[in-house]
């Protein structure tokens, strides 16, 4: 455990506070996640779900509740720099998702000297098709699906490919 970690989300893809949430939450930290105010209806949804979850296994309950009372989410422009700094001079590990400016943004908030930061920000993506999956009977489907995420993200989803290689 660290402590509090805050979460810096991009806005493009509408699970990442999920994914981003998830080892936060095996490492039992309080976890603040800076949302898109789009998505703070399908993340109270899905805590509210969550929170509804009771599992009993091997004579020991477990709840979802547990997991949902570690969390907060805030939305806020992020031109709004007091709440920026109030919310990165309280964590203890800070978690950055997104492009060049959001990850500059952030890394130029003051933090605790003893936090810490774990950037997934602009990456170059490839992808490969060796010669078995250029000739299987769904090649064109393969291809038609990584066309979509290439146009749909305009190549800035974190699968996006830049780079394709051919076999």
């Amino acid at each position: 455990p660290r402590g509090i970690v805050s979460h810096w989300l991009a806005n493009n893809v509408q699970l990442l506070p999920i994914y981003s949430l998830f080892l936060s939450v095996l490492c039992k930290n309080a976890n603040i996640l800076k949302i898109a105010q789009e998505s703070a209806q399908l993340m109270n949804t899905l805590m509210k779900e969550l929170a509804k979850v009771n599992i009993i296994y091997e004579e020991s309950s477990y709840s979802g509740r547990i997991i949902t009372d570690t969390v907060v989410f805030c939305s806020f422009s992020s031109k709004n720099h007091e709440i920026s700094n109030k919310l990165s001079q309280s964590s203890d590990f800070r978690i950055i998702w997104g492009g060049d400016d959001a990850v500059k943004g952030v890394l130029s908030l003051p933090v605790k000297t003893h936090s810490d930061t774990i950037i997934f920000g602009p990456k170059y993506s490839f992808c490969i098709f060796d010669k078995e999956s250029i000739e299987h009977d769904n090649f064109s489907e393969i291809i038609s699906n990584t066309i979509n995420d290439i146009i749909l993200f305009n190549q800035a989803a974190c699968s996006s490919p830049h780079v394709c290689f051919f076999e």
